[in-house]
């Protein structure tokens, strides 16, 4: 696997039994070693399911054991984000909630890699979860829009609450 100084494992999701060990990279270029169990991804996403039936590390020495294998579980390159994987992976692993802002004009473009991510590899619980997030924060229609310009005007004391 060449230069391991810039590998870290992850604090909360590398886990000794697990037995397959995900390597993603970090914008400023460490990688980050998540050791989870096919098991728990592959109940919740499809594509980690077909990954790991289709996919299997060489069983011969004549290829280098460590560009397959990590601390003796196999070892899969994905090109995400660490930081985005870890969330998607802390939700499955822990499940915990999507972090939700309500309202705050920020929160797309905070959870879009999630969303991405939960796209990517099929994982319709989280998926639903952002969209319902979404949808419960954001109106939906046009009338919508109206009525919640309209109180938040009331609420910041505007007398002009009428916009055409």
């Amino acid at each position: 696997m060449g230069d391991d100084s810039a590998l870290v494992k992850h604090e909360s999701l590398y886990f000794m039994d697990g037995n397959v060990v995900l390597l993603v990279p970090r914008p400023d270029n460490s990688r980050v070693l998540f050791r989870v169990h096919k098991s728990v991804l592959s109940r919740h996403s499809p594509i980690f399911s077909d990954m790991f039936d289709v996919c299997s590390p060489p069983r011969t020495t004549s290829e280098s054991e460590a560009d397959y294998f990590y601390d003796g579980a196999p070892l899969i390159h994905l090109p995400d984000n660490a930081d985005h994987l870890g969330s998607v992976l802390d939700i499955l692993y822990y499940q915990s909630d999507l972090p939700w802002m309500p309202r705050n004009p920020h929160y797309p473009e905070l959870i879009t890699p999630i969303l991405d991510l939960s796209r990517k590899y099929g994982i319709d619980r989280i998926q639903a979860q952002i969209v319902r997030h979404l949808e419960s924060d954001w109106p939906q229609t046009l009338s919508d829009w109206d009525k919640a310009e309209r109180d938040i005007a009331a609420i910041k004391g505007d007398s002009d609450t009428d916009r055409s």
